[in-house]
């Protein structure tokens, strides 16, 4: 079962990549905003 499948690991790491690329991108762009809206939310 291995053998047959194991060429298609890289894809499957490729395809891994390109999916969560937009998710950190996002992240990066608003970075800033979120731990501030974090830190001001812990001061209640």
């Amino acid at each position: 079962f291995q053998a047959q499948y194991a060429s298609a690991q890289n894809y499957i790491m490729a395809a891994a990549t390109v999916v969560a690329m937009p998710t950190m991108v996002l992240f990066l762009i608003f970075q800033r905003q979120l731990v501030e809206s974090i830190k001001t939310s812990g001061f209640k």
